[in-house]
């Protein structure tokens, strides 16, 4: 399943709109927090929903929002019940894992983690399963009471009296489309309130009336986390799972199911019915929901060891494989007659003999030609020659559902076979531009008139095999794709790849790779890394590990070309330009490039090439693996390119400084941790080859490997996917449980204490590099062994990690040194004596002072909201606070206004002396929150 997930940013305090599509990440929220933007959407999606298509998997958790304008304290009684409720309705129901913010001034939102009641794999009608959860839990006592009766002692409205908890349920938050927006904390709403979090004993011990006061200030508590874990809510959602057949519009006739030879089988010999008999039958009888249910128990009641209780979870099971069993997994445990030519015992209803099954079997395919007969054979002589032969090798769609086609193989005069993928919305009408392409692949027709049956053939003729028409290289199921070869077993539709890609070729053998090129890597730490994140490509997915890069960074002739050929060596090449691609490109090029090397390394040399806004936007763009939208010329939507890659670049600038050179952009955190800059000489002058291996310097070892290169490359990658893959289904998932395991352990062991999210982030990329390292090591595709390739990655972690200044958030670190910089060069011009005169300069940034001898300064709010643009205000206040640089009373609040010139002015008031004499950056406190270290997430 893709990790890409999205959701709606608003503002609700403009009529909910205008509202923008973006990456549900960390770093995609706080920009838009910056940009304006106050709410999201309370579910996330795997792509935008449209009208008229199929509905996108829908994420989230189950949101409340309890309301009561009139008299908010029932509000907060009712939140109080409904919590109270569940802890006692389900085994296991700990209030302490959910989350409750006061909002505003009238209610509560409340956070039900999907962990809890089993919902995090997501459902395209996820919001409509949750309004049936809070349908189903409030139709029961003592769920329902009435407000008069919870609000003992409280003077409670008539016309309130009589209402029950759900009543004060906004029912809105459950609507499918974009969904409904939530204000983020701490976020000014326009009566001047706040949304704020409260910890779980703050929220039942606390009085009410002084509950409700903490929304007048942005809340900064501290919070108790404890890990969600499965309920007994889970029983809720199943019941409401199970019924989601009323939300889908498909409909079915169960008529036909009697005609189905297996599903006869499974209810006439339900006492002596194997294991994997009953489960193909649960799983064909999933896509009916609650009578798909009820059938089961049915079928299964006669066997011995019949459990209502068993047959139920076994039918969940079913069901969440998302798709019912094919008459093609069903021959795997009960050999049936084939003449029903379905795909599915559901499909039965549908099957009927048609005219268009009649002139399938009309033509014949020999030797020499196609051939029809109207009699199909059944009167001698009444069949002629249509065309040379051309046989349909089945159906293909897109992997989507879109896109049909037919994959038909023809004969051309000079005796080749060719295939050909024929759209079938080009097969509408007469056909002409299809009979023109056939005819220019080779195909020949016996007379002018021949081309309507050679469309009725196509048309008409295709058998029941499916091909999937993959448009990217990369996994599909249990299977990567390589546009020549296809590694790994499992699924039941074949994979055709029709895309023109010549990257991906192999010369010579892995032994020759190995003796040519990888062993005068051996001892050289930075070209095992390389090698290592050459094959990291394919991990992304199995380990669920977001995509990035590499960027090595230096001053001319230092090896920096020559790795990239290196890395791309390990991938593929061709007898040109080899397998490295150039930044001299533009955005929608880069995006038909990243999808040619999906799942897989993605070379780009020489960033200089490139302008800034095409690095800045890059990066982000090749990290969350999705292209823009566009339209197509009849104003209909082109589908969106997708992908992951790993991309290893090079140039002679960070891609900090890249980004930042024209001083039009300012790089931010989240591009350093996508793309993970490296110095090629290591930041002690030492270039790309400290081992030699008898060459008699650098250039001569650099010039040899290039020259290598573009004689041997593809092997490595073609071998490691051989292992990986292994012999089945399940020794990939013994390899990426493997994998992933190093790549944790790696994190755990080299990854400082006290890490901010940002340097875990790069750990677990490092790690990933390690793990495939150690697994190539392993299997014997690079010469060296798991330790010292583990080791190499270990090496470059530390050379980065010291490169960055410490384990804090960048983005802080950062603005701590704009700020100390800023009072250093406009302590004297921009701030004026607090009782002196210059406070209508242009340019005025605060006032300044001395207290018992020492410097003080108080910074206006616009100047400070300056300085802190794209960070976290309340982050960067907590961290000025810790590090002792801003004024505070006696109580220990910050000081935020102070009376001038006989008015009050807002700002922070700074103490310079808490920063002078510190050189470098200010090493920052990490906020790092529980959880952080999980795998397969945001780090």
């Amino acid at each position: 399943m893709d990790t890409n997930r999205f959701v709606y940013a608003g503002t609700p305090d403009r009529g909910y709109g205008p509202w923008i599509f973006i990456e549900d990440t960390p770093e995609s929220r706080l920009q838009a927090l910056d940009e304006g933007y106050t709410a999201f959407s309370t579910t996330s999606f795997a792509y935008e929903p449209e009208k008229g298509k199929p509905e996108p998997v829908r994420y989230g958790d189950l949101w409340l929002d309890i309301d009561c304008k009139e008299a908010p304290f029932l509000a907060v009684i009712a939140a109080r019940t409904f919590i109270t409720d569940l802890a006692s309705a389900y085994d296991g129901f700990d209030p302490a894992m959910l989350d409750y913010f006061m909002s505003g001034s009238k209610g509560v939102h409340i956070r039900i983690p999907a962990e809890i009641f089993g919902g995090e794999n997501g459902h395209p009608f996820l919001p409509r399963l949750h309004h049936k959860m809070l349908e189903r839990h409030f139709s029961h006592p003592p769920h329902n009471q009435a407000l008069g009766l919870l609000a003992l002692g409280e003077s409670v409205p008539a016309k309130l009296k009589d209402k029950t908890v759900g009543d004060l349920v906004d029912e809105s938050l459950y609507c499918m489309g974009k969904g409904h927006l939530l204000r983020a904390p701490n976020v000014r709403r326009p009566d001047g309130r706040y949304k704020v979090q409260v910890s779980v004993e703050t929220f039942f011990d606390r009085d009410i009336d002084s509950l409700l006061d903490l929304t007048r200030e942005p809340g900064t508590a501290s919070m108790r986390v404890v890990a969600p874990v499965a309920t007994g809510m889970a029983d809720l959602y199943d019941h409401v799972l199970i019924n989601w057949q009323s939300l889908d519009p498909r409909s079915y006739n169960l008529q036909s199911l009697s005609e189905c030879q297996f599903m006869r089988h499974c209810r006439e010999d339900a006492q002596t019915l194997s294991e994997p008999e009953w489960f193909m039958m649960l799983r064909a009888l999933a896509p009916l929901g609650k009578k798909g249910l009820e059938l089961a128990q049915e079928y299964s009641r006669p066997h011995p060891e019949y459990s209502a209780q068993k047959t139920r979870a076994k039918f969940l099971h079913a069901l969440n494989k998302g798709y019912p069993a094919n008459c093609e997994e069903i021959q795997t445990v009960f050999q049936c007659s084939p003449r029903c030519k379905v795909r599915s015992p559901l499909d039965l209803e549908r099957k009927r003999q048609s005219d268009a099954v009649v002139a399938a079997e009309s033509f014949c395919l020999e030797k020499d030609g196609l051939y029809y007969s109207a009699s199909r054979g059944a009167l001698e002589g009444d069949s002629f020659k249509v065309s040379s032969p051309i046989r349909v090798l089945g159906k293909m769609r897109n992997t989507d559902g879109t896109g049909w086609a037919r994959l038909v193989d023809l004969v051309t005069p000079d005796g080749r076979n060719k295939k050909l993928d024929i759209a079938m919305r080009d097969c509408v009408g007469r056909g002409d531009n299809v009979l023109a392409l056939l005819c220019d692949n080779g195909l020949e027709l016996t007379g002018g008139k021949m081309g309507k049956f050679v469309m009725d053939y196509l048309r008409l003729a295709a058998t029941d095999k499916v091909f999937i028409n993959v448009e990217r290289l990369g996994w599909h199921g249990n299977r990567y794709v390589l546009p020549d070869a296809i590694f790994g077993e499992g699924g039941n539709e074949e994979i055709n790849y029709t895309q023109e890609n010549s990257l991906f070729k192999c010369s010579g053998e892995l032994g020759q790779w190995q003796e040519h090129i990888g062993r005068y890597c051996r001892g050289n730490t930075l070209l095992m890394l390389v090698s290592a994140f050459a094959l990291t490509g394919p991990l992304l997915h199995i380990c669920g590990v977001e995509g990035g890069g590499l960027h090595l960074f230096g001053p001319s002739s230092t090896g920096k070309t020559t790795l990239a050929l290196l890395a791309g060596s390990l991938c593929g090449g061709n007898e040109n330009k080899g397998f490295v691609r150039q930044w001299r490109s533009t955005h929608n090029a880069i995006e038909h490039t990243a999808v040619q090397h999906n799942d897989g390394l993605l070379v780009m040399d020489e960033s200089g090439q490139a302008t800034a806004d095409t690095v800045a936007q890059t990066i982000y763009m090749l990290s969350n693996g999705q292209g823009k939208e566009r339209m197509r010329a009849d104003a209909t939507q082109r589908k969106t390119y997708q992908w992951r890659v790993q991309l290893f670049s090079t140039g002679e600038l960070t891609m900090d400084e890249k980004i930042e050179e024209t001083g039009k952009f300012r790089a931010m955190a989240g591009q350093n941790v996508r793309v993970v800059n490296l110095p090629i000489d290591r930041g002690v002058g030492k270039n790309s080859y400290s081992c030699l291996h008898g060459f008699e310097n650098p250039p001569s070892l650099s010039e040899h490997l290039k020259d290598a290169t573009r004689h041997f490359y593809g092997t490595p990658l073609r071998a490691f996917l051989t292992a990986l893959c292994g012999a089945s289904g399940q020794e990939l998932d013994a390899n990426g449980a493997d994998i992933k395991e190093n790549i944790e352990k790696f994190a755990k062991t080299y990854c400082p204490d006290g890490s901010c999210g940002q340097v875990r982030r790069v750990a677990v990329k490092f790690g990933l590099i390690a793990a495939a390292g150690m697994f190539a090591a392993k299997n014997g595709i690079l010469p060296w062994t798991p330790d010292e390739s583990r080791d190499a990655v270990a090496e470059w972690f530390r050379i980065w990690l010291e490169g960055r200044g410490g384990v804090g958030n960048l983005e802080i670190m950062k603005a701590l040194d704009r700020f100390k910089d800023f009072f250093a060069r406009h302590g004297r011009s921009r701030f004026v004596e607090v009782n002196g005169l210059g406070e209508n300069m242009r340019d005025l940034a605060g006032y300044r002072w001395e207290d018992k001898g020492e410097q003080r300064f108080f910074m206006i709010t616009p100047a400070f909201n300056d300085l802190a643009k794209g960070v976290n205000r309340h982050e960067l206040l907590e961290h000025m606070k810790q590090q002792g640089w801003l004024l505070t009373s006696g109580k220990g609040s910050l000081v935020t206004t102070k009376w001038i010139s006989g008015r009050n002015v807002r700002g922070y008031g700074f103490i310079p002396s808490a920063w002078e004499g510190l050189a470098g950056n200010i090493e920052v406190k990490p906020q790092v929150k529980a959880g952080d270290m999980e795998f397969g997430g945001e780090f």
